[in-house]
């Protein structure tokens, strides 16, 4: 709730231009990061699996991750360094501001690898107190930093992005620390253990790479093909996500580690129970935003009270993207990972988004949102289709 506030302060606190530069940097920096992970972190929770007490075999798989995943943060971090300040000049923004902001991603880049592998440890063992406890404190601090230099009148978008940095470091740094007692810092390389995280996701693999994009697709088709009232205009919208987040939040901390360990015959009901529940706060989601939209746009503030028809879009793609999530984790966390996964999925939802790019005007944000529906829309039924197979092979 404190990361949603956030969220929202932050557009009605930042200028029009200030909060375009400031998406375009979160969103760069969110998909830089999954493409330094490959769903590492993820694969913690699915090969531990009921090995939760050996804190060896958790040392190991923590020590694995972690080296793969420096490997990739090299790579990732050097086309970074490169590729975001050309776009970002390309824009039209000082070279300065793009400069500072290309240091606040690869801060995040490099803050980011503790939440990965310290975080599973705890949530497997349901240290739930512990973890939102490390969340409140971080998120406390980042908005009273936030509400401090706008009061002060230097509150900027390089500011905002390298406190995000500072903050998920100090989160990091406490993580660690707590999830020491669970497991056992191997002496050596984890060799065996890196080919066994290997093998889990090369599979997936396409399908990360894909999804690191789609997250933030619509902030990507807002930039290349709009202006900075219309990246912004996304940017703030999208911040009504975080509402469907809050309920996200929960997938990795307590479906997936539950949907892990349960056995086969009670997968089923608690996989369909899951499922009702999730459905239930879109839909009701969608039918807000539809029959007061005001409610919503309102919170955004002035800048953003005529933007009703892309609310309405918004929320029904984010909608979606909620329950795709909802049974990407509970598939993820049964070893339903199938190489025909991406087969299906990639080229259909590809397709439907150059549809919608086609067929609507996609340097407003109307039309960014029309388009990220239709490829939402594909991609739920692809995951429906890994569902029922796992279901038949179970």
């Amino acid at each position: 709730m404190l990361n949603a506030l956030t969220g929202l302060l932050l557009v009605r606190w930042l200028s029009v231009e200030q909060f375009a530069q400031y998406s375009l940097t979160n969103a760069f920096q969110t998909t830089a990061q999954q493409f330094v992970e490959f769903g590492l972190g993820g694969s913690l929770v699915a090969l531990v699996g009921q090995q939760i007490s050996d804190k060896r075999r958790m040392g190991r798989l923590i020590a694995a991750g972690t080296n793969i995943r420096r490997r990739m943060l090299v790579v990732v971090g050097t086309i970074c360094a490169f590729v975001f300040p050309y776009w970002f000049v390309q824009k039209g923004w000082p070279l300065g501001s793009g400069l500072l902001l290309t240091v606040a991603v690869l801060g995040y880049l490099v803050a980011s690898g503790l939440v990965t592998y310290y975080l599973p440890p705890l949530t497997i063992h349901r240290e739930m107190p512990v973890i939102y406890r490390i969340k409140l404190v971080s998120a406390t601090v980042r908005l009273a930093c936030y509400a401090a230099a706008h009061l002060a009148n230097v509150l900027l978008a390089p500011m905002a992005a390298l406190l995000n940095a500072a903050v998920l470091w100090m989160s990091g740094i406490q993580l660690k620390r707590a999830a020491a007692p669970y497991h056992e810092v191997p002496t050596g390389r984890a060799l065996e253990e890196e080919h066994e995280i290997l093998r889990y996701i090369r599979p997936i693999m396409p399908g990360v790479v894909f999804a690191a994009i789609q997250d933030q697709l619509a902030l990507f088709l807002a930039a290349w093909f709009g202006q900075t009232t219309t990246i912004a205009e996304v940017g703030a919208l999208s911040r009504l996500g975080v509402i469907l987040g809050f309920f996200g939040a929960a997938n990795g901390m307590i479906i997936a580690p539950f949907v892990a360990r349960l056995s086969v015959q009670a997968l089923f009901p608690r996989y369909m129970l899951i499922i009702m529940g999730a459905s239930g706060i879109a839909i009701a989601l969608c039918f807000a935003a539809w029959w007061v939209p005001d409610l919503f746009l309102k919170v955004l503030g002035p800048n953003y009270a005529g933007s009703h028809a892309a609310l309405l879009f918004m929320v029904g793609s984010t909608a979606i993207l909620y329950l795709n999530s909802v049974l990407w984790t509970m598939n993820a966390a049964r070893k339903w990972i199938y190489w025909w996964m991406p087969v299906i999925s990639i080229p259909g939802t590809i397709v439907f988004q150059v549809a919608g790019v086609w067929l609507f005007d996609v340097s407003t944000a109307v039309g960014v949102f029309q388009t990220m529906l239709l490829g939402s829309i594909y991609s739920l039924l692809t995951r429906i289709v890994v569902s029922v197979y796992g279901f038949a092979k179970a």
